[in-house]
C-alpha cells in the first residue's frame, strides 16, 4: 500500500446505522467468531477470525466501527490524516441525509466523504413483501408511492454525490451491507439487493469510487464454513468482523496513489 496524497486529509463518514457508533447490547451478540483472546489493553477484548482482528471496548461497550479502524490504522501507512468524523445516524435515510448534508458534512470542508445508505431506505415497515419501502427506489417506483415526498433513493444519493463533488471532495460510495437471511425473510434481502444495485449505478454514473460491501459480505458467505451472520451483530447491522472487512476494503482504495 502507498500513501495517496501528501496533503493532510479530512474524512467524513456519512451513513445510517451501519456507519454510526453502536453500543453492543446483551442481545447483540451475533454469531461466535473464531478465537477470543484478551488484548494488551485491559479495556478491550480482541476477536481473531480468518486473519482479521476487530475490537470492542469492554468498558464503554462501543463497537469498533470502520471509521475507528481507519482513524487508528491509516497513519500507520503514513497516510496524512487530519481527522475522520463519523456522521452516521441510526435509522437515517437518504432524504434525511440531504437535509443535514450542509451542517454535518459540507461545513467540515472534507477531502474525502464515505457514503453508505440503503438498509433504512429499503426497509418495509408493514412487514409485507409487496409493501412500500421507506424511500422509493427510483423515479418509477416513486409514482403513487405513499412515501413519494421523500424523493427516491437513486436521486437522493445522486444529489448528495453531486453536491460533494461540486465542493471538490472525493466521494466513495459503499453499497449497503446485506441483512441476515437466516433472521429475516428472504424477500427483505431481495428488496435490499435492488438498492445495492442502485448505489452501484450512482457510482458508475458519477464516476466516483465504490466499495461493494454487499458483494464483499456475500463472497465471504459463499466460502465453506463461513456464514453471513459471522459479519453481523444482529439481524441487520455489521458487527466487529463486518466492520473490519469494510475498513480493510476502504484502506485498499484510500491508500492507492492518485494518478
Amino acid at each position: 500500500m502507498s500513501t495517496p496524497v501528501a496533503a493532510s486529509q479530512t474524512i467524513v463518514a456519512l451513513g445510517d446505522s451501519t456507519t454510526a457508533p453502536r453500543k453492543v447490547g446483551a442481545k447483540q451478540t451475533g454469531r461466535p467468531q473464531g478465537f477470543s483472546t484478551q488484548g494488551a489493553n485491559t479495556n478491550s477484548s480482541t476477536t481473531v477470525s480468518h486473519n482479521l482482528v476487530s475490537t470492542v471496548d469492554s468498558t464503554s461497550k462501543m463497537l469498533y466501527v470502520y471509521s475507528d479502524i481507519l482513524r487508528d490504522e491509516l497513519p500507520r501507512y503514513d497516510y496524512n490524516l487530519n481527522s475522520i468524523s463519523n456522521e452516521g445516524i441510526g435509522g437515517n435515510r437518504t432524504d434525511q441525509a440531504r437535509l443535514r448534508l450542509n451542517k454535518d458534512v459540507r461545513a467540515k470542508d472534507p477531502d474525502v466523504v464515505i457514503i453508505q445508505y440503503g438498509i433504512n431506505d429499503c426497509w418495509v415497515d408493514d412487514g409485507i413483501p409487496t409493501g412500500p419501502s421507506r424511500v422509493p427506489l427510483d423515479a418509477g417506483d416513486q409514482v403513487d408511492h405513499p412515501n413519494a415526498s421523500r424523493g427516491n433513493y437513486l436521486n437522493n444519493l445522486t444529489d448528495i454525490v453531486q453536491s460533494l463533488k461540486a465542493d471538490g471532495a472525493k466521494v466513495l460510495i459503499m453499497t449497503p451491507s446485506p441483512v441476515s437471511y437466516t433472521r429475516n425473510p428472504k424477500w427483505r434481502l431481495d428488496r435490499e439487493r435492488l438498492y445495492a444495485e442502485a448505489a452501484r449505478k450512482v457510482a458508475r454514473n458519477e464516476k466516483v469510487m465504490l466499495v461493494d460491501v454487499w458483494q464483499l459480505f456475500l463472497d465471504y458467505d459463499a466460502q465453506p464454513g463461513q456464514n453471513l451472520d459471522d459479519l453481523l451483530i444482529d439481524a441487520q447491522h455489521p458487527g466487529a468482523l463486518g466492520h473490519r472487512m469494510t475498513a480493510d476494503a476502504l484502506k485498499d482504495i484510500l491508500l492507492v496513489p492518485v494518478r
